[in-house]
């Protein structure tokens, strides 16, 4: 038969999460008692949006894979879209007698959304406080290692911490090492404060069209495997409508978006 069915990847796959990286080491066995000559390969991951191409071997295909033997590969991809992906395999090649035959291969895993973001902002006179209440939906403990907020060009920004004595700036030299956050698994919470203030030449009223656009969270995290997470907050969702009066203006994230 030449290539059996046997492209290795499990049917399911361990939980996966928006923002990490895909990564699959995939085996081609040849288990037929001949060679199989001129094998092209690909691999793609298809999601309800778009096609991505992760291996294309049809330029240089793969010489010859002897009887018994195998092809191994590594792809890799960046989860940047929620729900079903389904990773496609596929080898083309000539059998024993030349004959021009065609393997294909299909997978399927589901991506969730790994963290929820929600954020009250509070304006008093002329400075602007912004909370962001981070809770892990994973079944795994979180280690956050960056929980920036990058104001827009009207603003600058100070994370507030409530264990140090001092206010730590955006432009502020970092610490050589910094111990990363813990949100523990199954619903953990962790809050973040920060100080915003308009840039001297935006002072008072700030007259714009629509809304007036704060910023966006940037968020890096480790798993305990230390496997890495990365998302990025869209800056449309933090919008505020500024005015001369103080008040307390609640924000729900309603998903999260990478860059």
């Amino acid at each position: 038969m030449g290539l059996s069915g046997l492209l290795v990847l499990p049917q399911s796959f361990g939980a996966i999460y928006l923002g990490e990286t895909f990564c699959s080491y995939i085996s081609i066995n040849n288990s037929s008692n001949y060679e199989v000559r001129d094998i092209i390969i690909k691999a793609e991951i298809q999601t309800e949006r778009q096609r991505i191409l992760l291996l294309d071997t049809s330029k240089s295909p793969v010489e010859s894979i002897r009887a018994g033997g195998r092809y191994d590969f590594i792809v890799e991809h960046d989860v940047k879209e929620l729900g079903a992906h389904t990773p496609v395999c596929t080898a083309l090649y000539n059998d024993g007698d030349g004959e021009r035959k065609y393997l294909p291969q299909f997978f399927k895993f589901i991506v969730s959304n790994p963290l929820s973001v929600r954020t009250k902002v509070r304006a008093v006179k002329e400075t602007t406080y912004l909370e962001a209440c981070i809770e892990n939906h994973t079944k795994s403990n979180l280690y956050m290692d960056q929980v920036d907020f990058e104001p827009s060009q009207h603003w600058s920004s100070t994370v507030l911490k409530a264990n140090e004595n001092h206010l730590v700036g955006n432009d502020s030299t970092r610490q050589i090492f910094k111990p990363p956050i813990l949100i523990r698994s199954g619903g953990g919470i962790y809050n973040f404060l920060y100080k915003l203030r308009l840039s001297s030449q935006d002072s008072g009223q700030v007259k714009v069209e629509g809304t007036n656009i704060l910023g966006k969270l940037q968020i890096t995290w480790r798993t305990n495997l230390g496997e890495p997470g990365r998302l990025q907050t869209h800056s449309k969702y933090l919008a505020l409508l500024l005015s001369a009066q103080t008040f307390k203006y609640p924000i729900y994230f309603g998903s999260l978006w990478l860059a």
